[in-house]
């Protein structure tokens, strides 16, 4: 139900639809990554200067950022093309009728 709400798609049949499980996993990443003393970089602020070429972790964080923006941005996507070809549909009587004026 929220799905539908929040994306403009049909209800999911499946919780093992792969959208869930992106959305889940993400969830828990961010979770993960939220906790207090999760990464050593809270404590010792030095190793954000550290190059990606040298921490992995970084490295990684990069990689999942640059995934999740393209899955969200992909689903943020849809949506907006769906509403726009909707608004083409409902505007589109009315320029007729404004044509006609003229």
């Amino acid at each position: 139900m929220i799905w539908s709400v929040l994306y403009d798609s049909p209800s999911l049949e499946s919780a093992h639809d792969p959208s869930v499980s992106f959305v889940n996993d993400f969830g828990i990443r961010i979770t993960k990554a939220a906790y207090p003393g999760a990464h050593l970089v809270e404590f010792m602020p030095w190793m954000m200067r550290i190059p990606k070429l040298l921490a992995k972790w970084k490295r990684e964080a990069t990689w999942w950022h640059e995934h999740d923006t393209i899955k969200f941005g992909a689903l943020y996507d849809d949506v907006r093309r769906r509403i726009v070809s909707r608004m083409t549909i409902l505007w589109n009587p009315l320029t007729v009728l404004q044509e006609r004026r003229r």
